[in-house]
């Protein structure tokens, strides 16, 4: 790892850094902590900080992916980085850890205020816990997402949410409902407007 360019992006974050160059040692986890935590643009410091906790967790380095998360200051990137840890959690065994932190990521995604986000996170969210066995806890965040989704006024974004949405209720054997929801989707795909992404729309249900 060269430790110098590392040390110069303090603004403007590339996280390839994270994906790419790992895996890292304790210290060059310290060195991009330190880094991601000179970042001035809090999007941009909650997008480093969201990358290093997932690969932390990777590592099976609980406590420290879960203290890394905890520095992210947007619902969105710190839900989707403790749905990460929970499923690197439920890989490892750690069961009752990951049950904690997806816990966590609930309630973090019930705080992001953009809707089409928070569908697709709680739909995520969702999907995680049917894998970890949380049946009724799946339930419930499915029919939030779909909450949601309803609430999105943009025809596009909106046929996306449901269509993403119909194939995890599909998985839960919930079939009358996936069937509503991508009928749904294609109504909304089928009220665009811009011939390009209606077409986009349709073809993506």
């Amino acid at each position: 790892l060269d430790y110098g360019p590392i040390y110069q992006r303090t603004d403007k974050w590339e996280s390839d850094w994270i994906s790419e160059k790992g895996p890292y040692t304790q210290l060059q986890f310290g060195v991009l902590l330190t880094c991601a935590s000179g970042i001035s643009d809090d999007r941009e410091k909650s997008e480093a900080l969201s990358s290093i906790s997932t690969e932390l967790a990777k590592q099976g380095k609980v406590e420290d992916a879960l203290s890394c998360a905890s520095g992210i200051s947007n619902d969105y990137l710190k839900s989707n980085a403790l749905l990460s840890i929970s499923t690197e959690m439920f890989k490892q065994g750690k069961v009752e850890e990951a049950a904690s932190a997806i816990q966590e990521a609930l309630v973090c995604a019930n705080g992001i205020s953009n809707d089409y986000g928070k569908s697709q996170t709680l739909s995520s969210i969702s999907t995680e816990l049917a894998k970890q066995g949380k049946v009724e806890e799946a339930a419930s965040a499915i029919q939030e997402a779909l909450s949601c989704a309803s609430g999105i006024s943009d025809d596009y974004w909106k046929s996306k949410a449901l269509s993403s949405i119909s194939t995890e209720l599909a998985k839960q054997g919930k079939v009358e409902e996936a069937e509503t929801a991508i009928q749904e989707a294609l109504a909304c795909a089928s009220g665009i407007s811009d011939d390009y992404w209606k077409s986009e729309a349709i073809s993506s249900i």
